[in-house]
């Protein structure tokens, strides 16, 4: 059984594998998309909704605030925004709960997953030592 579910939605390749290989090897159930319209598409499926989203503010098509006013009448998720964007629209765009941490370099998938947890209140995965 996993964890948790997250949809994330990331336009950067790279960022968006990393995120979704990381969640996904520490058991969370990740649905990830490149861009805020397949996101959107997701989230308005009739599906049982996420625990969590993660998503970046500037994407093509449509961006992290289109996202966030998309689902801002369905769902109140909690929500990463995971951008070098400007956050305070989001926060005005969306009334649920709203977690900013900038893009960093290094451990971004430990950093993420400890918000998650902590949100959540589940264990943080921890990776067995090297023997």
């Amino acid at each position: 059984m996993a964890k948790a579910s997250l949809v994330i939605a990331e336009d950067m390749n790279g960022i968006r594998c990393s995120l979704e290989d990381g969640f996904g090897m520490r058991g969370y159930d990740v649905h990830a998309f490149p861009d805020g319209k397949q996101a959107l598409n997701y989230l308005l499926a009739p599906t049982t909704p996420p625990q969590f989203l993660i998503t970046d503010l500037g994407m093509p098509i449509l961006d992290g605030y289109g996202l966030l006013n998309g689902i801002a009448n369905l769902y109140s998720i909690p929500t990463i925004i995971y951008s070098s964007d400007d956050p305070d629209l989001a926060k005005i765009a969306y009334s649920g709960k709203i977690i900013v941490c900038p893009k960093t370099k290094f451990g971004t998938v430990d950093l993420l997953e400890s918000v998650v947890c902590q949100e959540l209140g589940l264990e943080k995965f921890v990776f067995p030592p090297c023997t």
